[in-house]
């Protein structure tokens, strides 16, 4: 009887572990697909949203184009202000960004109208990238961080 008593006791020891387990699944899974719902679409808040200050350069050319200040709202629209200090002009533009990060802007600077695209990213913990190209070819990069003065 020792014997059944000590061979009984690691079974029943598992047993109680694996529906252990089994309930923290079913109540994880249960969780996860919720109660039914409000009937809306759950979606990841946008990681580039916020309003943003820094500058935009070619990196054709190596040359700093300016200054720019940009707001992305919570949908990807963008809105935003730049600067050129050799022709003393300021311009407008604007855009979308994606969650994936592909972006368009067009903008307006004196008579040139011109429309960037490509991909944003994060660098380090608080930088934003927006790595682009404009219809010729010339390579645009916009250095933003965030700025603290809230939207314009």
């Amino acid at each position: 009887m020792r014997l059944a008593s000590k061979v009984g006791l690691p079974l029943y020891s598992i047993a109680m572990k694996v529906i252990t387990h089994l309930c923290a699944l079913l109540s994880l899974a249960l969780f996860l697909a919720g109660c039914g719902g409000n009937g809306r679409v759950f979606t990841l808040p946008n990681w580039y949203a916020g309003s943003w200050i820094g500058d935009w350069r070619s990196v054709t050319s190596d040359t700093n184009l300016g200054e720019v200040l940009l707001t992305i709202d919570e949908e990807g629209n963008i809105l935003g202000e730049f600067s050129n200090p050799e022709s003393e002009e300021l311009g407008s533009f604007t855009g979308t960004i994606q969650p994936n990060g592909q972006f368009s802007i067009t903008g307006t600077l004196g008579i040139n109208v011109v429309t960037v695209t490509g991909t944003a990213s994060h660098e380090g913990l608080v930088k934003l990238v927006l790595n682009g190209r404009t219809p010729d070819e010339t390579q645009i990069r916009f250095n933003l961080v965030p700025f603290l003065g809230g939207a314009h």
